[in-house]
């Protein structure tokens, strides 16, 4: 129970800072990269810079042997396919593409399909807005 309250909390936490970047995308869309790429490594307990580095599949395997909870798979999912478009308003398009790789890899391995709309920007929003609020509809004390 008291794992489950974590992770919920976790989940929570992660949907909002998500939120709050797509909110900001405009702005600097590289700051909004960086902030991003921290709070899916802190989420995952995996330094950073090391994690976004690996190559899909060794981050897939990283993923799997520290005991990720896939739970968070699906959010994993659209958060990376967000980064791969604030990387390519930066002119990152070789991190862009590696993003891309990166969350094609995870939602293979975790059974999370989506498609080319469910990773528009605007679509994202609309899930982590509605993630959010079934959080709360659920635990009402978060």
């Amino acid at each position: 129970m008291l794992e489950n309250d974590y992770l919920m909390r976790m989940i929570l936490l992660f949907i909002r800072f998500l939120k709050q970047a797509l909110g900001q995308r405009h702005a600097n869309p590289r700051e909004a990269s960086q902030q991003l790429e921290n709070q899916i490594a802190d989420a995952v307990n995996i330094d950073a810079e090391l994690f976004f580095s690996l190559a899909p599949e060794s981050m897939v395997t990283l993923l799997q042997l520290g005991g990720f909870d896939e739970r968070l798979a699906e959010y994993m999912v659209r958060a990376f396919a967000f980064d791969a478009s604030l990387l390519d308003e930066a002119n990152m398009q070789q991190h862009a593409e590696l993003r891309r790789n990166q969350m094609q890899a995870l939602a293979l391995a975790y059974g999370k399909s989506v498609d080319e709309q469910d990773l528009l920007p605007e679509a994202i929003l609309n899930f982590v807005e509605q993630s959010e609020q079934q959080y709360l509809d659920d635990q009402p004390e978060l």
